[in-house]
């Protein structure tokens, strides 16, 4: 984190751990507030890599899933970053200003990825770096969050994935049930706005905001889960993330063999999980046996839950879903008590699973 960035959240009152702000004195209250108000978020939990040269565009074309094509200084897409064989490495959302593309990662992602990455840059003119330090990154959700935001800025994205270049700031708004944006700016503009907003505006640490992630159903690969996962086990064609028509990228076969071929066997759901001890990600989930083999799925992303317990996002086998009794890790383990997601399947579109 920027450190005269984080000199100014101590004083307006952030906890720090690890260099991440973890809450503002009172986790339960904030992930209650950012549920039903304005609220707004340092996003240093999340790294940024830099790709820019001559062939940024082209190479990245051939790794991702998304379509670079589409990304331009008003569009921004959610993408993954798959192995050969398929498997998502991490997950990001992909932007671009003046010349260069940045990629929004989970910050612990931010070195292994630029150092798997390179290993693919051969002869491109391309030049990858950790852009993290270099713009202050800024979450803002709520229902009349926009009203806020217009006092600072004349124009905001009104559709998800829309970009708005305002001088030095970068603003996405994002999915999911609320209204959320993310803006990337320097830090003289980022402390104006934070003070803008700080009238009608709660401030949360990086705990309450997870809450809404994951509320948005999109799903968020770290180390944890790396490598688990085909891209439609996490929704990501749901949400706009996977371009079938845009051409081969690393893992693309397989990708597209699974959407061709047939339904997924597996996808990803909402759920909310009782008790105090909080799931870990990648905990296995259970099923009562009915005589075959069970491999029901696992935990992707957790949150607490407004209400409490904790939400997930889960990856579970469709079966089992409708099937029903789907419990943490064993049979002694709490039930999950499945949610909806704020979009539907593909499927659901021509008709049932």
């Amino acid at each position: 984190m920027n450190a005269q960035w984080q000199d100014f959240l101590v004083k307006e009152g952030a906890e720090l751990q690890d260099g991440i702000v973890a809450h503002f004195g009172n986790p339960a209250q904030e992930c209650a507030v950012a549920a039903a108000g304005n609220v707004m978020v340092d996003l240093s939990h999340q790294g940024l890599i830099g790709i820019e040269g001559a062939d940024a565009a082209t190479f990245l074309q051939g790794q991702v899933t998304c379509d670079i094509r589409e990304i331009g200084p008003n569009v921004s897409r959610l993408g993954a970053w798959c192995n050969p064989k398929g498997r998502v490495r991490v997950t990001f959302r992909v932007f671009q200003r003046e010349e260069g593309f940045y990629l929004a990662v989970p910050v612990d992602c931010v070195e292994d990825t630029l150092k798997q990455l390179r290993k693919y840059v051969l002869r491109s003119k391309v030049a990858l770096r950790d852009a993290s330090c270099e713009r202050i990154r800024l979450g803002c959700s709520g229902a009349t969050i926009e009203e806020r935001l217009r006092q600072f800025f004349p124009i905001i994205p009104g559709e998800s994935d829309q970009v708005v270049q305002e001088g030095s700031s970068t603003i996405i708004r994002l999915r999911g049930p609320l209204s959320r944006f993310e803006i990337f700016g320097e830090i003289g503009t980022m402390v104006k706005l934070w003070d803008t907003l700080r009238v009608h505006t709660a401030a949360i640490g990086a705990g309450a905001w997870s809450t809404l992630e994951v509320l948005s159903g999109v799903a968020v690969v770290t180390h944890a889960t790396s490598e688990a996962f085909v891209p439609h086990m996490l929704n990501l064609p749901e949400i706009g993330a996977v371009n079938f028509r845009k051409g081969c990228y690393t893992g693309q076969e397989v990708v597209a063999r699974t959407q061709y071929l047939g339904k997924s066997k597996r996808r990803l759901y909402l759920a909310r999980i009782a008790g105090e001890k909080s799931p870990r990600l990648g905990d296995p989930l259970w099923v009562p046996p009915e005589g075959e083999e069970q491999t029901p799925g696992q935990v992707v992303n957790i949150a607490p839950a407004p209400e409490g317990g904790f939400l997930v996002l889960a990856v579970i086998a469709v079966a089992d879903v409708r099937r029903g009794e789907i419990y943490l890790r064993d049979c002694t383990g709490p039930l999950l008590e499945l949610r909806a997601l704020p979009y539907p399947f593909l499927e659901e579109r021509d008709g049932p699973l």
